[in-house]
């Protein structure tokens, strides 16, 4: 069997044991979904017909295999608390998870691939303090940085009378009540998302520079680092040509683990900022017991997972020379 067709085959296998795993989980969890919906005081007669309706009444391996053929064919379901196709609710989500999580990614590189390179190219002092920084807020917890964010540039700023540019908002993808559009509603939008970007991006920034780091520091001894340096270049030529160029491969695997994140990290982080992407829709999915909408979003973040994976993993060879036996 060629080695792409090997791969693909195992992905797909991969996808499956996932949603299989979790169709059972959820189902085993505790907490009824049909009783968290009829009406206080309402008949058992009432509470069947609705298992009926949501085809809950079915043995589970029915009710598993219904599941599964919708899903391939593209079928999601109708959300159990919200009575509306699944796909809408995961429409209206999904585009506030990629806008949040796009430019967060984005910084989270930049920032941190230069900031960890950086670093080893300055041991030291400064490397320690920085690295003891990094690694103080990579282990935060996102739904603390968060609330520190909130009670620093919201609550703080007004409290210590700082100009109102710098009383950023908190809660919210816009203002209350606000009517701008065009231009208007974009800087709305922007200034609402400074703060969740801020905490995502440091979050994420942090890691990727510790890692960054230790891949530059493990080629810095190398020969073709000392030749260079010795050939006269420039510390800049031998921190982007050389150790950035040599330790691509490893971050682009990083890149693919993190890809993900841009819809399903930042799930704390939009419960704190009340924004309503996936990771907001997906912790009142799990409170409610609305089992399509959970069952949805796990496909999706496993289908994320599994093939940014298997895209790292195919374009490895083409970035690194020695892969490619």
């Amino acid at each position: 069997m060629p080695p792409l067709v090997r791969k693909c085959a195992t992905a797909a296998v991969l996808v499956w044991l996932v949603l299989t795993l979790t169709f059972a989980l959820v189902h085993a969890a505790p907490g009824d979904a049909v009783q968290l919906l009829v009406p206080p005081g309402a008949s058992p007669a009432a509470e069947a017909r609705l298992r009926a309706t949501f085809g809950l009444d079915a043995p589970i391996g029915v009710q598993y295999a219904r599941w599964l053929g919708a899903t391939l064919t593209g079928n999601l379901g109708e959300s159990f608390a919200q009575r509306r196709p699944v796909t809408a609710v995961v429409g209206d989500a999904l585009p506030v998870s990629l806008g949040l999580g796009a430019v967060s990614l984005l910084l989270t590189y930049l920032v941190g691939v230069a900031l960890g390179t950086w670093q080893a190219s300055r041991r030291g002092a400064t490397d320690t303090a920085i690295t003891i920084a990094t690694t103080a807020v990579a282990a935060s917890p996102g739904f603390w940085l968060g609330l520190a964010a909130i009670a620093l540039f919201t609550h703080g700023a007004a409290a210590w009378g700082a100009p109102a540019w710098l009383r950023l908002p908190a809660f919210g993808l816009r203002a209350a009540g606000s009517e701008a559009g065009g231009i208007g509603a974009l800087g709305d939008i922007a200034r609402h998302a400074i703060l969740p970007v801020l905490v995502l991006s440091a979050i994420g920034a942090a890691g990727v520079a510790r890692y960054a780091r230790a891949s530059a520091v493990a080629l810095w001894p190398m020969d073709f680092v000392r030749t260079a340096r010795a050939k006269g270049a420039s510390p800049a030529r031998v921190q982007w040509r050389h150790l950035f160029a040599n330790a691509l491969p490893p971050l682009v695997v990083l890149f693919a683990l993190a890809l993900p994140g841009v819809v399903a990290g930042s799930v704390f982080v939009e419960s704190v900022f009340a924004w309503p992407g996936m990771g907001r829709a997906l912790v009142q999915a799990i409170a409610a017991r609305d089992l399509p909408v959970v069952l949805a979003s796990t496909t999706m973040y496993a289908v994320l997972v599994i093939g940014a994976n298997l895209a790292a993993d195919l374009l490895l060879p083409a970035l690194d020379p020695r892969r490619r036996r």
